[in-house]
């Protein structure tokens, strides 16, 4: 087995590996006429199976596949590949699934910091109370001017339509205003036109997670579109093997 080399990261340490068990796993595959669709479950297997040697789970017996050693005869290979491979990994994947947070914290702890930055909009939302003013503008500009001068409008916005919303900050769309996302509660956010009607909102609520509430779905996250990039770049060079077979 490899060994990290002094200056080395994790990720060139990873593919490092990923490239041993690329060669070792699907150069045997491919000489058995591996259809695409399975070529890409077999890649997604040589990425799992690489962070397995460095970052290892609790399911020995599914996490070394040795069966070109036991099955000689290439129309049952080829049964097993297309048929087979899903039922079989079943309980490795769910191994996958829970290990992928130590090696996300690898991989990407110096820049949880910056994903909370960036991604944590995804994971806000805001309680708001929404008026309806129809095709009224004049109306909703009014309430708006009284709201922001923190007159009671209460009374007055009784027979307006108006309902309870939870929004997603990373969802501006619908004429919902970008500055939702720097509000706080008890703000009023200037009259705006959604394309049917002429809203104001009030916000009740905002919630917030901290770095420490969304660390671990920001690194799985973070660690999953690494192994979806590295299985798709993967597949298409044994595509390309295959292609020449």
């Amino acid at each position: 087995m490899r060994s990290v080399q002094p200056g080395q990261s994790t990720i060139d340490y990873l593919d490092q590996i990923i490239e041993d068990n690329s060669e070792k796993i699907l150069s045997s595959l491919v000489l058995h006429h591996l259809q695409a669709a399975t070529l890409s479950d077999w890649c997604s297997y040589v990425i799992d199976s690489s962070i397995e040697q460095q970052f290892h789970w609790d399911d020995p017996q599914e996490a070394h596949l040795h069966w070109w050693n036991s099955i000689s005869d290439t129309s049952a290979m080829s049964e097993w590949l297309e048929q087979s491979f899903n039922q079989y990994c079943l309980k490795w994947r769910t191994a996958v699934s829970s290990a992928y947070y130590s090696a996300s914290i690898a991989i990407y702890e110096e820049q949880l910091e910056s994903l909370y930055i960036e991604k944590r909009n995804s994971y806000e939302y805001a309680h708001c109370k929404i008026f309806d003013f129809g095709s009224n503008r004049g109306l909703a500009l009014e309430m708006s001017v009284a709201a922001e001068s923190g007159s009671d409008i209460n009374k007055d916005l009784q027979d307006i339509n108006q309902a309870t919303e939870k929004i997603s900050l990373a969802d501006i769309s619908n004429g919902i205003p970008s500055i939702l996302a720097s509000t706080s509660p008890g703000d009023w956010l200037p009259p705006f036109f959604n394309g049917v009607s002429w809203l104001l909102l009030q916000v009740e609520q905002i919630e917030r997670p901290s770095l420490k509430e969304l660390a671990p779905i920001l690194l799985r996250d973070a660690c999953q579109a690494w192994r979806e990039e590295k299985t798709q770049s993967l597949t298409a060079y044994w595509i390309k093997q295959l292609a020449e077979n």
